[in-house]
């Protein structure tokens, strides 16, 4: 009896970028020192914490290059509600919530786009 052919093998996945492989790859391609690479995060970092969490600032960032928008929502509190338990179908009340900030990440369009281009798991 003949043997059906083998499958090729999937590429290896390749491990996801540590800080410093990050902060190297981008002083390679920029041509700077990776010192500086480091100081611009720092300070990127800064900025979007200032935007996000500040109480004067505007609680949203957008990040173009990264096709990312940032928002830092503040929900609303809830009242205590009626409602069932789902395992036994007793009335239980559930319990009210303290108005929170909820931190949103929103996709723009280049990474929209950019994730049409990625291939299909096999």
């Amino acid at each position: 009896m003949k043997k059906a052919p083998r499958r090729p093998k999937a590429p290896e996945p390749r491990l996801p970028y540590t800080k410093t492989a990050m902060y190297v790859e981008i002083a390679e391609r920029t041509g700077v020192d990776k010192s500086w690479v480091a100081a611009v995060f720092k300070s990127f970092a800064a900025v979007v914490d200032e935007e996000l969490f500040a109480p004067s600032g505007s609680r949203t960032v957008e990040v173009p290059e990264l096709g990312v928008k940032l928002i830092n929502a503040l929900r609303p509190p809830t009242e205590a509600r009626p409602g069932r338990n789902p395992h036994t179908g007793a009335a239980i009340v559930v319990a009210a919530k303290p108005a929170r900030w909820k931190l949103r990440a929103r996709f723009l369009k280049r990474m929209k786009e950019g994730l049409a281009l990625t291939p299909e798991p096999q």
